[in-house]
């Protein structure tokens, strides 16, 4: 587990948007700071379209169908920032994790398309992941 400062390319795990639009009581402040350096251009970031179910899937519940728009579009339209979509190549690199590692599958599949856009920190709160070392995973403090 490495910091992520002088890192040019982000790969930002789900919780961290999540904390971000949500403006969480912990981690809020920390996420902000994060996605204002994205929006500024000194960092670059990308996101697995599996962020955007994740993302999508409490509004919806809430059948608030215009913050799930609000939210979609914010992230799609977010400067700097790049939404993979899940590909093959991505689904077999996360069946290796997953069997390497025995992390969960959501997970394996960040961390495949992390691996696949070169991004140079893997930024989380889940600490579990610190397991995984083919990556620089930063967690949230």
């Amino acid at each position: 587990m490495t910091s992520y400062s002088n890192s040019k390319h982000l790969f930002l795990d789900s919780c961290v948007l999540i904390y971000f639009l949500e403006g969480h009581e912990l981690f809020g402040r920390q996420a902000k700071k994060i996605m204002e350096k994205v929006e500024s251009g000194d960092m670059k970031a990308s996101i697995s379209a599996l962020t955007i179910m994740e993302l999508l899937t409490g509004p919806y519940r809430c059948k608030n169908e215009l913050l799930a728009l609000e939210y979609h579009a914010l992230l799609y339209y977010f400067p700097n920032l790049q939404i993979v979509d899940i590909n093959l190549d991505i689904a077999v690199d996360a069946a290796r994790i997953r069997g390497t590692y025995g992390i969960a599958t959501p997970d394996s599949l960040l961390l495949a398309t992390a691996l696949q856009v070169k991004a140079d920190a893997f930024i989380t709160s889940d600490k579990s992941l610190s397991k995984f070392k083919e990556l620089n995973i930063s967690l949230l403090s």
